[in-house]
């Protein structure tokens, strides 16, 4: 029997619920990026022993988000579909520069306008010229010095700091040996994490061990730093408003796409970057459908900031849902409110699993809800899958990871699909959520 939104409201006061209207939803102000000297994003102590346990005297990184981690440059090709423009070779010993190795004309067009973080060298790679050495750097807006805007003088002059090498090759062989010394490049225990990065290594080091290394990689950037976490934070902040904005008008917008593109046009409008919104189990964005009444229906958000990104997941009812529905979203709520009480270090990820499974049995409830944790930051899902050893990992929760523990109950029949995700900061004595929890379900 249908019931009025005063009445339901009231009624479900003790199951969590709540109405919201697009007009009660705060809409913050855009955070600013990123601004003056370039601080690290990645612990170098941290890193050096990460390299020791896996082995590793150096790391040759190329995927964009590797890249980004070590020298805080995202390469500006890589947007562009060019997947070898720039490499970043990490060194474990701390007391040697990290390079980061970029076509000459990228780094003065994508990169001098903001500058690599502090400790990375860059070495820039022209063409070889008529006497073999590396050409001479192209510069392509050809001023009068006289008449030189400033922007222009600052890429001419960051570029101009930087060795030139003829081919990736070479700056990469003087980058070794700079970390490593010419006796101990020809020995040297060297991961990658392409198969780019690789054949590079295979050109400037012949007579070097080489081993595939990507999940080094994402070891690298398990624990965040503070100046992540902060990202973090922002791209939270920007993800949960975007969503919850776009959820109280969900009865208005009435499709799986309007409501996709509303999300995408307020993650935007709050300096986030979107990357996907799955609605009522749907993440295909090709896919369209009336949005159901009456029942449940899940919102899934993601959206990056300065690569960081904000994962957020909330069930909305458009109209009054049955008593079935709205006490199922109550008891994963419940559940999730006890199991994210239990997060600690020391924990594994399939101890968060069977916490969530023996919480809801607890309660009496056969939903299929999976407890799902993952790691969050530089991708939706960034944890390593293997250990240095290369067998299966179950990762171990440590003081300073950012995880998400999805909560989803996908299609239920007259119960509809439910989510519930935060995003959470793990602590030296427990977790904290990175950004405002509110209200476990929305009333649209």
């Amino acid at each position: 029997m249908d019931i009025s939104k005063r009445a339901f409201i009231a009624g479900s006061a003790g199951l969590g619920l709540s109405a919201n209207s697009g007009a009660s939803v705060p809409t913050p102000t855009p955070p600013p990026l990123s601004t003056g000297p370039r601080e690290p994003l990645l612990d170098r102590e941290r890193a050096s022993a990460v390299l020791a346990a896996a082995g590793l005297d150096a790391l040759l990184l190329a995927r964009p988000e590797n890249v980004y981690h070590a020298s805080r440059i995202w390469p500006g090709l890589a947007r562009m579909g060019v997947p070898d423009s720039a490499f970043v070779l990490l060194p474990r010993d701390p007391a040697a520069p990290i390079s980061f190795i970029s076509i000459q004309f990228a780094y003065y067009y994508t990169t001098a306008d903001v500058g690599l973080a502090a400790g990375v060298q860059p070495l820039l790679v022209t063409w070889p010229g008529e006497d073999g050495a590396a050409a001479p750097a192209a510069m392509f807006a050809l001023r009068d010095p006289a008449d030189m805007p400033a922007r222009e003088a600052r890429r001419r002059a960051a570029t101009a700091a930087a060795p030139l090498h003829a081919s990736m090759a070479a700056a990469l062989t003087s980058a070794l040996t700079s970390a490593l010394g010419p006796a101990a490049r020809a020995g040297a225990r060297l991961g990658y994490d392409t198969l780019e990065a690789e054949q590079l290594l295979a050109a400037a080091a012949p007579l070097a061990s080489r081993r595939a290394a990507p999940d080094t990689a994402r070891h690298l950037r398990l624990i965040k730093t503070a100046p992540e976490i902060a990202l973090m934070r922002a791209a939270s902040a920007a993800n949960v408003a975007a969503a919850l904005a776009t959820a109280a008008d969900m009865r208005r917008l009435g499709t799986l796409q309007a409501v996709r593109n509303a999300f995408n046009a307020r993650a935007t409008a709050l300096g986030n970057v979107p990357v996907f919104m799955a609605v009522d189990g749907v993440i295909a964005p090709e896919h369209e459908a009336l949005l159901p009444l009456n029942r449940g229906v899940l919102i899934d958000c993601v959206s990056q900031r300065e690569g960081y990104h904000g994962d957020f997941g909330r069930t909305v009812f458009i109209g009054e849902p049955p008593r079935a529905t709205a006490a199922a979203a109550h008891q994963i709520g419940a559940a999730w409110d006890e199991v994210r009480g239990q997060l600690r270090p020391g924990l594994r990820f399939s101890d968060v699993r069977a916490l969530g499974a023996a919480t809801l049995k607890r309660m009496g409830s056969n939903l299929a809800v999976p407890f799902g944790p993952h790691c969050v930051g530089l991708a939706h899902t960034e944890q390593p899958q293997f250990d240095h050893a290369g067998a299966p990992l179950d990762v171990v929760l440590q003081p300073g990871m950012i995880i998400s523990v999805d909560c989803p109950l996908m299609e239920a029949g007259a119960i509809g699909t439910l989510h519930l995700e935060d995003l959470m900061l793990i602590t030296p004595d427990g977790a904290t959520a990175i950004h405002e929890t509110g209200s476990q379900t929305i009333l649209a």
